[in-house]
C-alpha cells in the first residue's frame, strides 16, 4: 500500500501531461462557403421568423439524462447563429412571434472504453484510453402544424488520451472540438431548412 502511495504523485504528474488527439467523422454537408450564394440575402424586414424547441439526451451506459440546460443552450446558440447567418431566418424567443419551429432531437451516446482506462492507469499513460461519443441531432421544421420536413444528421468524436500526445494538446481544446462539431450541424441544419422554406 505505501508504494502505491508514493506512485499516485507520479500518477497524477503523468496525467498532467497526457495529451489527446481528436477525430472526428460526421454526415453533415459541408459548405465551401457559407451561406451557400444559392439562398441569397434577404431584406431584414423579409426574413422568416423561426423558434426553436430543443431537447438533449445523454446517455452513459444504462444511465440517461435530459435535464441539461447548458447543452439545450449551446445548441440554441450555434443553432441560432447558423440560422441567422444563412440571411433567410431571424430567432424569435416565442412561439406566438414565429412563422415557423425548428425542433432538435439531439441523443448522445458516451462510450468509454472501461478496458482501455484501466490498462493505460496501470501503465501510467503509456498505453493510450479512449472515449467514443456518437451524436444523433434529428431536425424537425413545422409551420403551423404542418411539418414541411425531417432531417437525422449523425455526428461521431473519438478521442484518445496518451502520454505520447503531450505535445498535441495546446493543438485540440475541448471548447474547440464541440464548437467545430455544432457549428458543422447547425450550418447543414440552417440550409437544409431553408431550401425547405424555397421549396414552397
Amino acid at each position: 500500500m505505501r508504494h502505491l502511495t508514493r506512485l499516485l504523485p507520479l500518477a497524477a504528474l503523468l496525467l498532467s501531461l497526457t495529451g489527446c488527439m481528436v477525430f472526428q467523422s460526421n454526415d453533415a454537408e459541408q459548405f465551401g462557403t457559407f451561406p451557400p450564394p444559392e439562398l441569397g440575402q434577404r431584406p431584414a424586414a423579409d426574413r422568416v421568423p423561426v423558434v426553436f424547441d430543443t431537447s438533449y439526451r445523454l446517455v452513459l451506459g444504462d444511465e440517461e439524462y435530459d435535464r441539461l440546460p447548458r447543452n439545450i443552450g449551446t445548441v440554441n446558440y450555434k443553432a441560432q447563429e447558423a440560422f441567422e447567418g444563412t440571411g433567410v431566418f431571424r430567432v424569435v424567443r416565442e412561439s406566438k412571434d414565429a412563422d415557423c419551429r425548428v425542433a432538435f432531437r439531439v441523443r448522445h451516446e458516451g462510450y468509454p472504453n472501461r478496458a482501455f482506462q484501466l490498462l493505460s492507469l496501470i501503465t501510467l499513460y503509456v498505453l493510450p484510453s479512449t472515449a467514443s461519443d456518437q451524436f444523433t441531432t434529428e431536425v424537425e421544421l413545422r409551420r403551423g402544424e404542418q411539418v414541411l420536413g425531417t432531417r437525422t444528421i449523425h455526428h461521431q468524436v473519438r478521442i484518445w488520451n496518451q502520454i505520447l500526445l503531450v505535445f498535441g494538446y495546446p493543438f485540440t481544446r475541448f471548447e474547440q472540438i464541440g464548437d467545430r462539431m455544432w457549428t458543422a450541424v447547425m450550418r447543414d441544419a440552417a440550409v437544409w431548412s431553408a431550401r425547405q422554406i424555397g421549396k414552397r
